[in-house]
């Protein structure tokens, strides 16, 4: 499996990591959601972005940065504006979702930046190229809130992510049954196989989909999306009893 390392973790090496979300609308929010993350279990955050108020405001971008890596110097940190185009009700135009994650590029404000594929694979491209000399990581995403493609339309989304050249490609989907399921835990082991230099994460959503956020060391999917506090979508489960779970399907635990 291919590895991709930020800070101290390897992600695509091992059992899959678990990354906890931060959805603060304030700083003084965010600081708290930190304060209460004490306790939990986890190996990087993602900051919800759109969640933040002050998003185009770039000296609250930096201060609230600064105070999620004050907190947790050692967790890599990915930045994310999700949209309409994929989950939320959240509206930005393509020049300001540039703009805002150009600057935290630049400013090296997070490890990793989730961007959206359905703002198309040009736009993703050339954003990359363009923020890359900065060093910053990138993951390319599709979220589909109310269905789950056949699995070659999956495979077919994964492998034009993956032309984007970013690090990591993302897929999460929503069942209507267990078929939807077991279908988006087979792409992933398909696209995992296929395409062994690129690390993949996946997810069914909700509780039907809940073996897909645990079954990634199975299907080649290395990461995985659990709560510390609030969660940023349907069906993460707390983080604590993820990696009770995760640690238990581990090899050297199943006889």
């Amino acid at each position: 499996m291919p590895a991709v390392n930020v800070k101290n973790v390897t992600l695509g090496k091992g059992i899959p990591k678990i990354c906890v979300p931060l959805t603060g609308k304030t700083i003084a929010g965010i600081k708290d959601e930190l304060l209460q993350m004490n306790t939990a279990v986890f190996d990087l955050i993602e900051w919800r972005a759109d969640k933040f108020e002050a998003l185009h405001d770039p000296e609250s971008l930096s201060a609230a940065a600064a105070a999620i890596h004050e907190a947790f110097p050692d967790k890599p940190l990915i930045f994310t504006i999700r949209t309409k185009n994929d989950m939320e009700d959240f509206e930005i135009s393509d020049s300001d979702y540039q703009k805002i994650n150009y600057y935290v590029s630049e400013r090296r404000l997070a490890d990793l930046i989730d961007l959206e594929f359905s703002r198309g694979s040009g736009f993703v491209c050339d954003f990359i190229n363009s923020a890359r000399p900065h060093g910053t990581g990138f993951i390319c995403s599709r979220h589909l809130k109310d269905s789950t493609p056949s699995v070659e339309d999956m495979l077919q989304m994964l492998s034009e992510m993956a032309g984007t050249g970013a690090d990591l490609v993302k897929l999460a989907v929503m069942p209507q049954s267990a078929g939807d399921v077991l279908a988006l835990m087979e792409a992933t082991r398909q696209f995992s196989d296929n395409c062994p230099d690129l690390p993949v994460i996946t997810m069914s959503m909700g509780r039907l989909g809940i073996l897909s956020r645990i079954s990634g060391k199975l299907t080649g999917s290395c990461l995985t999306f659990g709560t510390a506090v609030a969660a940023s979508a349907p069906g993460q489960p707390d983080c604590r009893q993820l990696k009770q779970i995760l640690d238990f399907l581990t090899p050297d635990n199943i006889c």
